[in-house]
């Protein structure tokens, strides 16, 4: 085998070595919950949990949900709520909608909710990532 021979091989050899893209971590969403509304109400609150690894900001620029007609996020009291348009998460940082804070309006459910019932949620964002998660309905 000649100099060049091995060369090529050793080129070879590393350039195979780990030839799998590195993979960046995603924003995502968890710790969700809805609260389980009154009987016959069509509007409950919500609360999600956003982490978001990358280095740059991110915005969520809405929410939906197929037991919902409309799912908003806002900011102030569930009776005086105020929507925010945009929710900002910094770099490497993280939001979290919780009583008290910020949370999900949903409007328009379209089925009763009991506690342990499941609703699926998406967070879209400005970069067009959506982050799925499923919120479990617990009464307050």
């Amino acid at each position: 085998m000649t100099l060049r021979t091995l060369g090529l091989a050793a080129l070879l050899a590393l350039a195979g070595a780990d030839s799998t893209p590195a993979t960046q971590a995603q924003p995502s969403a968890s710790d969700a919950w809805v609260v389980a509304p009154a009987a016959g109400a069509t509007t409950t609150i919500g609360y999600v949990s956003i982490d978001n690894p990358t280095m740059y900001e991110i915005y969520v620029t809405g929410v939906s949900s197929d037991v919902a007609g409309s799912v908003e996020i806002a900011q102030g009291t569930p009776e005086a709520p105020t929507v925010v348009k945009e929710l900002p998460v910094a770099s490497f940082g993280g939001a979290v909608l919780k009583p008290g804070g910020m949370f999900l309006r949903l409007s328009g459910v379209n089925k009763p909710l009991a506690a342990g019932d499941q609703v699926p949620l998406v967070l879209p964002t400005d970069g067009g990532v959506a982050m799925k998660v499923v919120a479990e309905v617990r009464r307050p």
